[in-house]
């Protein structure tokens, strides 16, 4: 019983480290913030890409009322603050 929640704190604690280093994603997976909580490591999706005129790394790219850029000018989305 106690081994059962070993591949769910697998998967909580590479969670939390993809935010400070996605390379602990495993092949085929990313590092992706989906607006809904810390990131996580997903699979079957591209690395984000940049946009044009996004917020610098560490600025708010969103939020309830937010007017200003919505992405981040630099990837991965994380970087910025919703």
């Amino acid at each position: 019983m106690r081994y059962a929640l070993l591949p769910f704190l697998a998967a909580t604690v590479s969670a939390q480290l993809c935010a400070d280093n996605p390379a602990v994603c495993a092949a085929g997976t990313v590092c992706q913030d989906r607006g809904v909580g810390d990131p996580t490591c997903v699979g079957d999706v591209g690395p984000p890409t940049p946009c044009s005129g996004g917020a610098a790394d560490w600025a708010q790219c969103g939020g309830i009322g937010f007017t200003g850029p919505t992405c981040c000018a630099s990837a991965p989305e994380w970087r910025c603050f919703k």
